[in-house]
């Protein structure tokens, strides 16, 4: 609640901005709203049914969540597709010389779509970032301690000395009833990373 409070007075104490998007109708400010100029309308007044069409005065859309939290709005017109605020906001407002591919969201708080809460990251960036505030470690256990590990910790190490002590891939898959492809990402270290 308290953030909430703060967020919306700092709404208060700011200038919203709005600029058009891509999409022809559809405008995006620097507080992550989105707003829009298409109504369905009467065709002609001739009662054949309903029209959309552009009006002068624009509403501010309705958002929605996705599954993974982020926040959405559906753009008619903008493909008949579903488009992400913060992207919106990013590619009207952000410079991106690097062609970065991805939004990230500096709190970490993916429905604050706030001009000031963006920036362009690569993927890595994005993940390191997650790393950093906390984010992954909550929502992704590693190793033993995922939902559906195979393995501990322990019996990955031993794979491991086994391969370096010249066993070979296969008879270590068949004595841990996987593949030799799976033993190979784990002696590789493309999978376990985690453990030394």
């Amino acid at each position: 609640m308290t953030a909430l409070v703060l967020l919306s007075e700092w709404m208060e104490s700011q200038v919203e901005i709005w600029l058009p998007t891509q999409y022809d109708g559809y405008d995006v400010s620097n507080f992550g709203r989105v707003r829009s100029y298409w109504r369905k309308g009467n065709v002609l007044g001739q009662g054949r049914g309903f029209k959309t069409v552009r009006t002068a005065e624009a509403r501010i859309m309705r958002l929605s969540l996705d599954g993974s939290g982020y926040l959405q709005v559906n753009l008619k017109r903008g493909g008949g597709k579903t488009h992400k605020p913060h992207r919106l906001v990013a590619t009207v407002f952000l410079a991106n010389p690097r062609n970065k591919p991805q939004v990230n969201h500096v709190t970490g708080l993916k429905s604050d779509n706030r001009l000031d809460n963006l920036e362009w990251a690569t993927k890595v960036e994005n993940r390191k970032h997650a790393d950093k505030i906390g984010l992954r470690d909550n929502c992704m256990p590693k190793g033993s301690e995922s939902w559906n590990a195979r393995y501990t910790d322990d019996d990955v190490r031993t794979m491991r000395k086994r391969y370096a002590a010249g066993e070979s891939q296969s008879k270590i898959a068949k004595d841990y009833d996987t593949t030799q492809v799976s033993i190979g990402y784990i002696i590789r270290g493309d999978t376990w990373k985690h453990v030394q």
